[in-house]
Order: structure tokens, then sequence, then C-alpha cells
């Protein structure tokens, strides 16, 4: 059909693309700006036609190229409201796909306040698709941590909860921790053999058995002359 936007589109992206669906240079990206931009083009434009804008922009590495597409008012605001109709016709297969391509923009602090991409994102928050809802948090974090200059901070790992150490027996005495380790040191010497040393006597030393003392005679016997 000679007035079909999404037969128009795709017949320019055969001109605007490269071998991997990039967009192929600077003045490509130019064409395809101005036909987001276009009532008549994007503003008409199915989901076969937005698809197949965001798979070609998703593409692009280039930042130079995708710089200047969001520094164009226009076309963001094309994929705002693409956004907003995804949702409000709860189609969240092609809303996820829209956040994916917001994901991939190098998005800028006046960028979102110019388009409002970032109040509308703020509302995907709030349906009830679960898949949507986690790509749009995970997309405004991302971008709050862009606004501050800070990198967003990975989710920390779950910490397993330490067990609670038992309670010492009563008359068990409490020793440091350096203390701890050269009791455990002397048991291992212990336990490969080395000789226990003999236990001291409790007995107070008049109980002690004494053994009995000999008595030497008062006198020498006197040797015989031969």
């Amino acid at each position: 059909m000679e007035n079909d936007p999404n037969m128009a589109l795709i017949s320019a992206m055969t001109e605007l693309c490269g071998q991997n669906d990039e967009i192929r240079g600077a003045p490509q990206m130019k064409q395809l700006i101005s036909l987001l931009a276009s009532d008549e083009t994007g503003g008409a434009l199915d989901e076969t036609g937005q698809d197949l804008v965001a798979t070609s922009l998703k593409a692009t590495e280039d930042a130079a190229l995708l710089d200047a597409f969001v520094r164009s008012e226009a076309a963001l605001k094309r994929l705002v409201k693409w956004l907003e109709a995804s949702m409000s016709g709860e189609r969240a297969d092609q809303t996820r796909v829209l956040l994916s391509l917001f994901a991939h923009l190098p998005m800028t602090v006046e960028a979102l306040m110019a388009s409002k991409a970032g109040h509308v994102v703020n509302n995907a928050r709030k349906v009830e698709n679960e898949a949507v809802k986690k790509a749009a948090v995970e997309l405004v974090k991302a971008w709050k941590a862009m606004s501050s200059g800070k990198p967003a901070a990975p989710k920390p790992p779950p910490v397993a909860k330490r067990p609670a150490a038992p309670a010492p027996a009563p008359d068990a005495k409490r020793v440091r921790p350096e203390a701890a380790e050269d009791e455990d040191f002397g048991l291992d010497s212990a336990l490969s053999g080395a000789g226990a040393p003999r236990k001291a006597s409790l007995k107070p030393d008049h109980l002690r058995a004494r053994r009995p003392v000999q008595q030497l005679p008062s006198t020498l016997p006197s040797r015989s002359r031969p």
C-alpha cells in the first residue's frame, strides 16, 4: 500500500541500516530522526514499525550517533508517546521493547526533562505486569544514578544469618582468643605424642609420707691392732 507508514519506513530502513541493522552514519541518523518527528510517519507506525526502529537503534553502538538521537527532543517524545500508548493498551511485550530501548540510549538529565521520559517510565513501575515493573524499576534506578553522577550499585547478595553462639557453662572460664589458640595448639602437641607433665601433689607437707631417717652410731667402732 502506497500510504502505509510501516512500508515507507521499511523501505527507508534498507538505506539507513548496515548489515547488522545498525544506523550506518550521521546522515542516516538524521533521516531517521526526521521520519520519527513526522506525524505522517512516526506518528502512524504500529508495533511492527516501532519494533524496527527499536531494533536498529539498539543495534547501533556508535556513541556519537546515539547522542545525536538523544539530543532530538522530537524523536525522544515520539518514543515516549509509543511507551504511553503501550502502557494504556496493556501491551506488556511492546512496553518491554521500548523500555529496553530507553535503557540503551545515553540519556541525560536535560533529555529526560524535555521529553518527560522519566515521568512516564516512573509510572511504568506501577503496572501489574511483573516483568514490566522490574524493567522500569531498574531503568529508574540507573537514571537516578546517572543524575547524581554515581554508578548504580548492584544488589548485594543476601547475607546468611550467623547462628547464635551457645551460652557458656556456668563454671566455664572465659578466655581471650589468643589464649584459646594457645590451648588448641597445646592440645595438638599432646595428641601428637608429647609427654604430659607429672601432676604435683596437693597434700600439705606435714601429711606427706616421709622415709625414716637412718640413725648413725654415736661412736665409731675401734679398729683392733694386729
